[in-house]
């Protein structure tokens, strides 16, 4: 006799926490009605508020290569202030990178 358990509550995650990685899982459980969480629902500026507690540039770099979403948040001024001037000035022949 087959009894319903609750994976969530088995398992301290979700059936969709557990797929990830595995994209059959995973479009099984969304053609099931599994609920994606994702952090492209959340507002731009509470992305961005997060990203202020980046320490370095180099973080701030490696957000802007996640996604497209990412790359245009990463520019928002108010994640550079605390570095100085929002102008880089790179002379020619030098490639632009973050260190």
């Amino acid at each position: 006799m087959a009894t319903n358990v609750n994976t969530e509550t088995a398992l301290g995650e979700s059936p969709l926490e557990l797929a990830k990685g595995n994209p059959t899982i995973t479009k099984m459980l969304r053609s099931r009605g599994a609920q994606v969480k994702t952090l492209s629902v959340m507002p731009d500026e509470l992305l961005v508020h997060i990203f202020s507690y980046l320490p370095t540039k180099k973080d701030i770099f490696s957000i802007s290569l996640v996604c497209k979403a990412f790359h245009g948040l990463s520019e928002d001024d108010l994640l550079w202030k605390k570095f100085g001037s929002p102008t880089w000035i790179v002379a020619a022949g030098y490639p632009l990178y973050c260190s």
